[in-house]
């Protein structure tokens, strides 16, 4: 221990410039901050007491905190870049040196040794370069020039450098490892070496450095350009590495002896760009004719096809497609959860878990109807579109049973109306006229595969559609004369005379027209208001009252002909000529004025537009 009248000097280590510093005229019981003015009136560049930090024993000194004075004493001393007043100490070791004509060198894989041939070998240089590390270096090392005051250095590949540019930022992207924008424009040409930043080259542990020297200068727009380049390329350099490199093919290189001999029989030097001589796919590209350099003949392999740095892989995409539900479904959906959440909220009895099992199960069903109704709506649409547009009416029939309209369809077993279903063609009459037009359209077929449940669900969904369909299906014939019968109040149009005084065929269709009663109109209205609670239900009955005013706007507003003409035809009278048939807005006409009642008041109703969403006819 020293005595309390000896001082001990303190040694100041800058391990960031390498600088020693021993202070020795301290006080005894001095403290840090008193270290601190020494430091900055001895140590050069004078760095400002405020952006000192003084560590001993790797612990932080405060300011007020004295030095102890056991030997020895050794403090490590922390500067602030910015807080050096005048130029910061050179370390010993520091020596001038020229700026490397090469930038920093990156490790290569292992070079690949080509068998032995007659080929002249090809120089090291070019063996062991790749064309995007060769690329990003260059660029790396003309920015360093221009940090230093230096002009930039022109490409020294054998290809123009914007061809180089293409093939580099194809194979760095194929990598994955990104592409910088700022690598697509070419560096500045005019360096004012007086001007901006000044840097100077040091050597640190062996290494070329470049340390500011001037930190007080604005740098200049190129000085500014080469540091943009600096901030991609020197995180980019060490990734080079990891390319993939171009193997040469192991192909026979004497395929082409006559080219590798020019004139005299002198060898010819054989280039190949860069090692960049595989193709994906296909044979090595041939050789060029031999060209005169220097007065020595030589052949190129210009072969620079990036994909040659990536084997062929097959290429594999997944594609992930979802579609929203049409806007009815998430309706529906929506109107079903309502309901539901509804019951709960003002039914205690509701939330008890047995009830509310039984409502989760409700929905369940609810939301399973209505996607799998959908599905099957998109499923037959599809099948319809790729049949044709005329297969449904060769199913059908042209002169077929109005019974089957709509629910008709066998199976179904819904015959409303009391009406005779085997009256129900709309046969042509004995004496030609307006003849009945088509049918109603016919519900779409039931699936063999459906179970009970959706049969019961169709059936319920075109309850008395059958014979609704069928007292619209009257066949509209003119009378002959006079005579005929008049119209029958509350029964609908008159029938037209038949020659035989037999029963005409539309008189079926006639009696499914009676006016309902009161009770049936009851009936029908409380059926198809718990049926309208049901979404599933509901929505086809729609579907089948929209098929059905589409076919009423075809007949009654159009006036459609027939499909096929009449089995029955006028006989013309002897010595004249048969009546001319109408068409167009006068059989639509006739069919409107042949109609009464409910009939006439729903065709009517969907002429205007009046029908609204229910469509029903009563």
């Amino acid at each position: 221990m020293a005595s309390t009248g000896d001082v001990v000097p303190v040694t100041v280590l800058l391990p960031s410039h390498s600088y020693t510093l021993t202070i020795s005229d301290l006080a005894p019981g001095a403290t840090v901050a008193d270290l601190k003015r020494a430091i900055s009136e001895q140590c050069p560049g004078n760095p400002q007491v405020s952006g000192q930090r003084v560590i001993m024993q790797g612990r932080l000194l405060a300011d007020d905190e004295v030095l102890p004075q056991a030997e020895p004493r050794v403090v490590h001393l922390a500067v602030h870049p910015g807080s050096w007043t005048t130029s910061p100490p050179s370390s010993p070791r520091a020596t001038a040196a020229g700026l490397p004509s090469v930038a920093p060198v990156v490790n290569s894989p292992p070079v690949y040794i080509p068998p032995p041939s007659n080929e002249p070998p090809l120089p090291l240089t070019l063996q062991l370069s790749s064309l995007p590390t060769e690329f990003v270096t260059h660029f790396h090392a003309n920015a360093l020039r221009i940090l230093s005051g230096q002009r930039a250095a022109a490409w020294p590949g054998p290809m123009e450098l914007s061809h180089a540019r293409r093939i580099a930022r194809t194979v760095i992207k194929y990598a994955g490892l990104g592409w910088p924008p700022v690598l697509d424009e070419d560096l500045p040409t005019d360096v004012d070496p007086g001007k901006g930043v000044q840097y100077t080259s040091v050597l640190v542990d062996g290494l070329p450095y470049l340390a500011l020297a001037s930190p007080d200068n604005v740098p200049t727009p190129a000085q500014v350009k080469a540091l943009q380049v600096l901030t991609y390329t020197f995180p980019l350099l060490p990734l080079m590495k990891h390319l993939p490199r171009p193997s040469p093919a192991p192909t026979a290189r004497n395929q082409q002896p006559q080219a590798q001999q020019g004139a005299g029989g002198r060898p010819v030097q054989v280039i190949r760009r860069w090692g960049i001589n595989v193709r994906v796919g296909g044979a090595p590209a041939l050789p060029r004719v031999p060209e005169q350099q220097n007065g020595e003949p030589r052949v190129v392999f210009d072969d620079e096809d990036p994909r040659a740095y990536f084997p062929p892989v097959p290429e594999f995409r997944f594609q992930f497609q979802f579609q929203l539900p049409p806007g009815r479904i998430l309706l529906q959906l929506l109107f079903t959860m309502s309901r539901a959440a509804l019951l709960i909220y003002f039914f205690p009895p509701a939330r008890q878990p047995l009830w509310l099992g039984a409502i989760i199960a409700w929905l369940g069903w609810e939301v399973y109807v209505v996607l799998r109704h959908t599905a099957v709506i998109n499923r037959r649409a599809g099948q319809q579109q790729q049949a044709g547009d005329g297969v449904e009416g060769q199913e059908n029939g042209v002169n077929g049973a109005p019974a089957a309209a709509l629910d008709g369809a066998p199976g179904n077993g819904n015959n409303a109306g009391g009406a005779n279903p085997g009256a129900g063609g709309a046969a042509p009459a004995a004496d030609a006229g307006v003849a009945a037009g088509p049918n109603p359209p016919a519900s779409l077929a039931a699936d063999p595969n459906a179970n009970e449940l959706a049969r019961l669900v169709d059936r319920v969904a075109n309850m008395n559609l059958a014979g609704e369909s069928k007292a619209l299906s009257l066949a509209v014939q003119p009378p002959r004369s006079a005579a005929g019968s008049a119209p029958i109040p509350g029964r609908g149009p008159p029938a037209p005379e038949s020659p035989d005084d037999q029963r005409p065929p539309e008189l079926g269709a006639v009696e499914a027209a009676v006016e309902p009663s009161l009770v049936h109109r009851s009936t029908t209205f409380l059926a198809l208001f718990i049926t309208s609670l049901i979404p599933a239900i509901w929505e086809r009955r729609r579907a089948r009252l929209r098929q059905r005013e589409r076919w009423v706007q075809n007949m009654f507003v159009l006036g459609l002909p027939t499909e096929t003409p009449s089995a029955t035809t006028t006989t013309p009278a002897a010595g004249g000529e048969a009546p001319p048939q109408p068409t167009g807005d006068e059989l639509a006409k006739r069919r409107v004025e042949a109609l009464a009642g409910w009939r006439r008041a729903y065709v009517e109703r969907v002429i205007s537009g009046e029908a609204g969403d229910d469509g029903e006819m009563m």
